[in-house]
């Protein structure tokens, strides 16, 4: 699923990673943006444990493509191996809308090759005993 694009000029909003199975809307980012910054507290600053995780996950090479050089050159950010990093250093499980591929450097292939637990949204509404 490609990025949402501004209906002003069609460019993909800076350090935007769509990873919703439908296309976001600019005025539905622009508020789940904003309520981010109003909720700055609930973002847990990485520690020194996380952050030489970080360092792990980068030293294998093909996790190295994960980062987007041209996310970082318009001052993005890539979240997935401090997601990865955070779940390792609290025993947590990773939850997310990507699948396992092969030779894919996803979260959920970052997650198997650390063992790291990860679900999809599915599997973490069945383990939490949501009923619809």
């Amino acid at each position: 699923m490609s990025p949402p694009r501004s209906e002003k000029n069609n460019e993909q909003p800076s350090g935007v990673r769509n990873r919703c199975a439908l296309p976001l809307k600019p005025e539905v980012y622009t508020r789940a943006t904003e309520w981010a910054k109003a909720n700055e507290k609930l973002f847990a600053t990485p520690d020194a444990k996380e952050g030489a995780f970080v360092g792990q996950i980068y030293s294998v090479a093909h996790f190295q493509a994960n980062i987007e050089k041209q996310k970082l050159f318009k001052g993005g950010r890539n979240a997935d191996a401090f997601i990865v990093a955070r779940a390792h250093a609290i025993g947590g499980t990773v939850v997310t809308m990507e699948r396992l591929k092969p030779n894919a450097v996803k979260l959920p292939n970052i997650c198997q090759h650390f063992k790291t637990p990860y679900l999809d949204l599915e599997g973490f509404m069945e383990s939490e005993g949501w009923e619809f």
